[in-house]
């Protein structure tokens, strides 16, 4: 029976609070509960340089645990099979309930072809990080990220070109020089574990990181991709991982981070539409019903699906196979 690590599905959990309530209120005041001002906006607008940082670092921390050591192919294939499957099934009908949804808050303007192209919303994450494996495979197949001089030169040849500020959208390649830093960081974390090598106690870096980073964020930085922006995104990742908080229960938010990621912004948008339509205009109900709903359903996709040999393939990217065996915790070490 496969055993879960406590710390990092609690961290797994708050990044996803952060996505959804992200979600839920709006990355603009044209979307979601259309905040123009005030706290909400403000919030929202500062979790731009966290959320993503903080899913892509699990992600690289994460791919430390099961490396690629063999097998190019087979290994890109099962993360093609894990990413772009739930991109393209899970996007289509993404594109397909905005598009006959009432009172949804843009229409579908992107076919099928140019969805894949340019993926909207928060689907361009699945195929940005498929590109980042692309890299990170050849490089481990070389050997330059198993040596942390390797691994650290990389990690500041990708922080270089996230502040070449590459937009474009085009098969979120854009996206995929955002993300690597923080995959880098997440790696080198796990593989190394610095922190034991330097003799100050981890907390003190979490203190002093957490300080540091609400100094930083007493500015926005101007966009995502300045020098500001990536030293407050990798203090955050840095601060939380030295950290290490433990609670069950955002760890079993966190046990269904796939799902919640992927499904969630049907749930948030459900939620909107009928509070609406029942006459509930109170924000603050809405913040806290559309986060409910954000976690909780997607949990309920992901347990209906995996039964089906078809739907967690379709659905969740997971081998065509019976269910797997219900995950535990194992004790953080």
């Amino acid at each position: 029976m496969a055993s879960r690590n406590l710390e990092i599905d609690t961290l797994r959990g708050l990044a996803c609070i952060l996505l959804v309530l992200f979600h839920v209120i709006g990355y603009s005041p044209q979307d979601g509960l259309q905040v123009d001002d005030g706290m909400l906006r403000d919030v929202n607008d500062a979790l731009a340089y966290l959320r993503m940082p903080l899913f892509t670092f699990l992600s690289g921390f994460v791919y430390a645990y099961r490396p690629f050591q063999e097998g190019m192919a087979q290994f890109l294939q099962g993360k093609a099979r894990r990413l772009l499957i739930p991109l393209l099934v899970v996007g289509a009908l993404f594109m397909l309930v905005r598009a006959l949804a009432p009172q949804a808050n843009d229409a579908a303007d992107q076919g099928p072809l140019m969805f894949f192209l340019a993926p909207a919303n928060h689907f361009w994450f699945l195929e940005a990080l498929f590109l980042v494996f692309l890299v990170i495979v050849p490089l481990e197949a070389l050997g330059v990220l198993k040596r942390e001089r390797g691994l650290l030169l990389t990690l500041a040849l990708f922080a270089s070109f996230f502040l070449l500020n590459i937009e474009t959208d085009w098969l979120s390649l854009g996206g995929a020089f955002f993300l690597m830093p923080f995959f880098l960081l997440g790696l080198w974390l796990c593989r190394f574990e610095p922190e034991q090598r330097i003799g100050v106690n981890r907390y003190w870096l979490a203190l002093w990181g957490g300080v540091a980073v609400t100094v930083l964020m007493l500015q926005l930085p101007e966009h995502k991709h300045s020098l500001h922006a990536l030293v407050l995104s990798l203090l955050f990742c840095l601060s939380l991982y030295m950290a290490r908080p433990r609670s069950r229960w955002l760890a079993v938010v966190g046990l269904y981070s796939y799902s919640i990621y992927l499904f969630h912004v049907f749930f948030t948008a459900g939620a909107r539409i009928g509070l609406y339509q029942t006459g509930i205009t109170s924000i603050w109900v809405h913040v806290a019903l559309g986060l409910a709903a954000g976690l909780a359903f997607p949990a309920v996709v992901e347990m209906v699906a995996a039964r089906s040999r078809y739907l967690r393939t379709l659905f969740l990217g997971k081998r065509f196979q019976a269910a797997t065996p219900q995950r535990q915790f194992s004790r953080p070490v």
